[in-house]
């Protein structure tokens, strides 16, 4: 089964480069990408000043051969609950090297504003409680998923298919133009 998975970011580039995620992220250093081609265009767009159609950002749009996953170790973080809260603070607040997943994916941890980043990072170092932690990520719950590809070996099951221009239309991404990828010829 063919799954598209969608990425936004405001960089141009041909394939996915592992050395320049960042840390700190819900599941830590990976090519993120989601199911949900609207919230990728917010990832796209949420540094570029509104109406400016100079500046652009990039949707880029993958096939994930969901079917073929028995060769990776894989993380699904399937509800919100103790196991995804100690998970999600753990690597929010950590400058972590160890990869322990090839893929990991479930819902996004925030993607409504800061409020709950800051809870993570006061139940991380002991300032919060587990139960108003989880109070707070269970009231700010999103369907938004996300997947976070760690290794080489997890991006093989990923193929570009073609990436859309972008600019930031008050807040919201709009589409200037989606351009198909060319399949590579020897020859």
């Amino acid at each position: 089964m063919i799954k598209k998975l969608y990425h936004g970011t405001k960089y141009y580039f041909q394939e996915p480069d592992l050395n320049k995620s960042r840390y700190y992220k819900d599941f830590g250093r990976g090519f993120y990408l989601t199911t949900n081609e609207k919230q990728a265009g917010k990832w796209a767009v949420r540094n570029l000043a509104h109406n400016d159609r100079t500046h652009v950002a990039y949707i880029y749009e993958y096939d994930f051969q969901a079917d073929s996953l028995e060769d990776l170790k894989i993380l699904k973080l399937l509800e919100c609950n103790k196991e995804w809260l100690d998970f999600v603070a753990y690597q929010r607040t950590h400058f972590e090297e160890t990869i322990e997943y090839d893929l990991i994916f479930d819902k996004m941890a925030d993607g409504q504003g800061g409020e709950l980043a800051e809870v993570l990072e006061d139940y991380s170092r002991g300032k919060c409680s587990f139960e108003k932690a989880f109070a707070i990520a269970k009231s700010r719950g999103s369907y938004r998923d996300q997947y976070c590809f760690k290794t080489l070996r997890a991006l093989q099951k990923i193929k570009r298919q073609r990436y859309a221009e972008v600019y930031n239309l008050n807040g919201s991404p709009k589409i200037l133009k989606w351009h198909n990828v060319k399949e590579k010829t020897n020859g």
